[in-house]
């Protein structure tokens, strides 16, 4: 059985933001005001009162109360009551500058509260630690609110594990038929640190003693390949990589490797032989081309902490775990190609209305260019694959990040296109390639194309 992730996203109050207040003025240039002696010395009272500003002016909310024995606010309306005390001590931590869009972001958050949200004592005897990756949230990200929304306004379930750069394990309560992420806001009103539901949850996955099949290849020391025993453990089978290097049973130490090609296999490498080193590969490829793929990136263990491994120049089997990320990246920008171009196609059902937009999408995300294509090659000869598109003149495009790029010059046909490493462009007309903030994977606008001198000095010969 394959229970569904619900994920609820929160917008931040930068996409929310409306009418101007003595708090937020109405232009983002004036944000954040400059900071003076209020900032500073801000009294738990008087922070409260901020919030409710915000929330009555900028949210239409204005029967939110402030209880002082409680360091509580409470919405009459809505039932909706937030402990205060934890989001104060994270305001008079940050930097001077920053709190006044803190303000912001806290109100944001309650302002998306619902009363039918669960209280923690109905919950929290069933969160566990749940891992995903952060293109998939990117794409959940992209479908409800648009492009680039994923990391600049749009904050989604709270990271407690990080696993490397492509993955975080998150807290997630543990329904009898699903799975809800913890969201910011439902944090912020539980008023209780997440450091210490993380510790709870973790101790709680261990409990579980989820079953598995553990098979050593090659030896005693070789790769462990760890399967669920049971389907009904698949939903936390990959959270186990949490708890790996805490079971005395398989002796994992610092330096060794993992990858979590899918949700129900995990690869332990403990001994790092070029031999066995094949092996443990030939496992990531055979993972990640099946059902519930995750990440084909190799994790590396510093310090009790699991983070991106870097395969060696001179690693012979480097080509291949090269060949699995680009693969994995040609699925993840199909996928959000798809996303992009059915929000295009809404506004062709609506001809060309941005104003008939989904609600919850700002028309300004909805994508104007021309969406290129992700494209796989490898020349005669050679064992690793390449990864190029094409930029034809006079065309906006949003481009995906490759290893080469097909300039074609207007007017011109096959013979006139030029093949040139993104890296040069970079170099030479980085202005031509705007990054679009929050893209999972990441997606560039082009402004212009290569003018003659630029074409000139890329494809003269080093």
């Amino acid at each position: 059985m394959h229970t569904s992730l619900t994920l609820a996203f929160i917008a931040s109050a930068a996409a929310t933001w409306a009418a101007p207040s003595p708090l937020a003025p109405s232009s983002d240039a004036d944000w954040p005001p400059a900071p003076h002696a209020c900032w500073l010395d801000i009294t738990m009272d008087e922070y409260a009162a901020q919030l409710i500003a915000v929330l009555a002016t900028d949210h239409r909310l204005p029967d939110f109360k402030y209880i002082t024995d409680e360091g509580s606010l409470i919405s009459k309306s809505s039932g909706v009551r937030v402990s205060l005390a934890n989001t104060y001590a994270a305001f008079m931590e940050l930097p001077l500058g920053e709190r006044p869009a803190s303000i912001r972001r806290v109100a944001a958050g309650i302002a998306r509260m619902r009363d039918d949200d669960p209280l923690l004592e109905e919950v929290r005897g069933m969160l566990l630690p749940k891992v995903w990756s952060h293109s998939g949230l990117g794409m959940l990200a992209a479908e409800r609110f648009g492009l680039g929304a994923t990391s600049t306004d749009v904050a989604v379930t709270v990271p407690g594990w990080r696993l490397g750069e492509h993955m975080a394990a998150f807290l997630a309560i543990n329904y009898p038929d699903s799975v809800q992420a913890v969201t910011p806001e439902l944090l912020l009103r539980w008023g209780v640190p997440k450091e210490v539901l993380c510790n709870e949850a973790e101790e709680r996955l261990a409990s579980l003693r989820l079953s598995w099949e553990a098979m050593s290849i090659e030896g005693e020391d070789g790769p462990l390949i760890l399967l669920p025993e049971f389907p009904e453990d698949e939903t936390y089978f990959a959270s186990q990589l949490l708890l790996v290097a805490k079971d005395e049973r398989l002796g994992v130490q610092d330096g060794a490797r993992a990858a979590l090609p899918s949700k129900d296999t995990l690869l332990v490498y403990i001994d790092t032989s070029a031999g066995l080193n094949e092996i443990f590969i030939g496992e990531i490829e055979r993972a990640s081309s099946g059902p519930y793929p995750l990440s084909p990136v190799p994790l590396v263990l510093k310090d009790g902490v699991w983070k991106d491994w870097t395969v060696p120049s001179d690693d012979p089997q480097r080509h291949r775990y090269r060949n699995a990320f680009r693969e994995f990246q040609s699925s993840l920008y199909a996928g959000q190609a798809s996303v992009l171009r059915g929000l295009q196609d809404s506004l062709v059902a609506n001809d060309g209305d941005r104003a008939a937009a989904p609600p919850a999408i700002p028309k300004d995300r909805i994508p104007a260019e021309y969406i290129a294509t992700y494209e796989l090659y490898r020349e005669e000869g050679e064992a690793e694959l390449f990864s190029r598109t094409i930029w034809a003149e006079n065309v906006d495009y949003l481009l995906p990040r490759v290893d080469r790029l097909a300039l074609l010059p207007e007017g011109g046909g096959p013979e006139d296109v030029v093949a040139v490493k993104w890296s040069q462009v970079e170099e030479l007309a980085k202005e031509l390639l705007v990054p679009v903030p929050g893209t999972v994977p990441p997606l560039y606008r082009t402004r212009g194309f290569p003018g003659k001198q630029v074409l000139k000095r890329l494809t003269k010969p080093n």
